[in-house]
């Protein structure tokens, strides 16, 4: 969990549980104790509305914790098995708001998209779970985030595999 804005890297991978609200409640309390995200309210409850922690994992059994926003999780309501991407907040569109409270909140989450459901058999071979830079889609570690060698690079877009001629 970065201690500082939001998991800066494009995760592919399935979608492994939400944490309770107790599980983020404890959460934003430790970052707290921790010095970290000083700039967000002082309320644990606050936080828990605002915000959902989520784990994804990765096809070698390793699980990234990243945030995402409370009302997309209603919205999307991603269930544990299915493909999803997250993304760090990216490109022109997507514009913090204005409130100082809710800009907060969105400096340290991202996006989670579901790209398939679980079972989706079709829908899964055509990508490719991992970490990527969102720049140019080339994968890296999820622990040291150098890139990896001999492995495929994504477009960044469209998450496809890039197939190289």
């Amino acid at each position: 969990m970065p201690d500082k804005g939001a998991y800066p890297y494009l995760v592919v991978g399935r979608f492994d549980q939400a944490a309770s609200a107790q599980q983020s409640k404890r959460l934003f309390r430790a970052m707290r104790r921790q010095h970290h995200w000083q700039h967000l309210p002082n309320s644990a409850g606050d936080f828990r509305t605002n915000l959902q922690p989520v784990t994804i994992r990765l096809a070698n059994g390793s699980r990234l914790a990243v945030l995402m926003a409370r009302e997309e999780m209603t919205i999307a309501h991603p269930q544990s098995g299915d493909l999803v991407r997250y993304s760090p907040h990216r490109g022109k569109y997507e514009i913090p708001p204005t409130d100082p409270k809710a800009a907060a909140y969105w400096a340290i989450d991202g996006c989670v998209a579901i790209l398939c459901r679980a079972g989706d058999d079709a829908c899964f071979k055509r990508y490719r779970t991992g970490v990527y830079r969102p720049s140019d889609g080339v994968a890296i570690s999820a622990r040291t985030f150098k890139p990896l060698p001999h492995h495929v690079a994504i477009d960044p877009d469209s998450l496809l595999p890039v197939r190289h001629l």
